[in-house]
């Protein structure tokens, strides 16, 4: 995955926002930070998750706020308004009547608008699963703590964008104040925590999402040689056979792949979470056996068989491998990158047939028997 100066990892391009973050950032929603991460979500770089219980809390936040500052509002107008005696302040908006539920409505508007982003998704909590919550609060697990039992919310919450990745085979950046939820996260393969807003959307911003075709290529090019590997495993367990007349013996048969070589390497296709590729390995195929010669009689009385001469032989004949491999990974992480399957097909099967590259003959002057 990406990396900025700062030294941060972007392993997900799915990103949740716990209400803590939207809190400390005032709910600035189109300003600073969240105004660029919006620029990014429309740009389809980045994908951002809402829960429906994480909905709820922002709103019921925005409520309590916009009464608490009409009270505030009022307040200063009543304990102010000797200063509307001044020329600087005697029009000033600070003294305009103010109503919780008109501070309320406009927030409420900026919020539901960002929601309604391009690429923002509100994922019900009926995901999560009821008895994991209950169980890690019996247990006193991450989110749960001695200090702080009553995190239900919490618990919910990350275990909906927990079924959410795994149901979706997708990772999750959760990035929350919440020390509860850095200890859930931690450790876990399918969600990550960053308490830094900031950091997070800057990363997003000095990189770009490449094309499923492009970034194939490198999934390729990381996994090439344990691939190859692979492939050499499979043909030095082939049974490669000479083909041979119908009057003549061999002797002594063995082989050695060699000189193997990946050509016409190509993606059939890709997308965000695996590829699909085709790769021909050609290869030389190095056999060496041998034949009986000349008749030489029987060497000594005590020879029960007669002897031959024996003659060794050795040709390389050159083959051709197709195959096809399926690779998964997460969206632009090299480390995730998996061989998941693959096919082969050993071109003209394991019979060594003429043509050959070379043939050569060596005779032995030791004997070998017949019946």
């Amino acid at each position: 995955m990406e990396k900025f100066e700062t030294g941060f990892a972007l392993r997900s391009r799915v990103l949740f926002i716990d209400s803590s973050v939207y809190h400390s950032n005032n709910y600035q929603f189109f300003t600073k930070d969240l105004e660029s991460l919006t620029r990014l979500l429309n740009s389809d770089q980045v994908t951002l998750l809402f829960t429906s219980v994480t909905v709820s809390e922002i709103k019921r936040h925005l409520k309590a706020q916009s009464k608490e500052a009409a009270s505030a509002a009022q307040s200063f107008q009543q304990k102010g308004k000797i200063l509307r005696n001044l020329p600087l302040f005697s029009k000033s908006i600070m003294f305009d009547r103010v109503l919780s539920k008109d501070i309320e409505d406009e927030l409420l508007v900026g919020f539901d608008a960002f929601t309604s982003s391009k690429n923002v998704e509100v994922i019900s909590v009926n995901l999560a699963s009821a008895e994991k919550v209950f169980d890690s609060y019996f247990s006193m697990l991450p989110p749960f703590s001695e200090k702080k039992p009553d995190e239900f919310r919490d618990a919910f919450v990350l275990e909906t964008l927990k079924a959410y990745a795994v149901e979706n085979d997708v990772r999750v950046h959760v990035i929350s104040s919440d020390n509860d939820m850095r200890d859930y996260c931690d450790g876990d393969p399918w969600l990550f925590w960053s308490s830094n807003l900031g950091e997070v959307v800057n990363t997003l911003a000095h990189s770009v999402r490449e094309e499923p075709l492009v970034f194939a290529d490198k999934a390729y090019n990381h996994v090439k040689a344990l691939f190859a590997q692979i492939v050499n495993d499979y043909l030095e367990m082939q049974d490669f056979g000479m083909v041979l007349g119908p009057e003549e013996k061999i002797y002594d048969f063995k082989f050695v792949v060699e000189n193997m070589r990946a050509t016409n390497e190509r993606v059939f296709s890709a997308s965000t979470k695996n590829s699909f590729h085709g790769v021909n390995f050609e290869f030389d195929v190095v056999v060496k056996y041998c034949k009986s010669g000349e008749y030489l009689g029987f060497l000594s009385d005590r020879d029960v068989n007669p002897t031959y001469q024996k003659e060794e032989y050795s040709q390389r004949y050159s083959k051709r491998l197709e195959t096809e491999v399926a690779l998964s990974f997460f969206e632009g992480d090299l480390d995730s990158v998996s061989l998941d399957d693959w096919e082969f097909d050993l071109v003209d099967g394991d019979l060594l047939e003429y043509p050959y590259l070379e043939s050569v003959t060596k005779p032995k002057m030791f004997p070998t028997y017949e019946n």
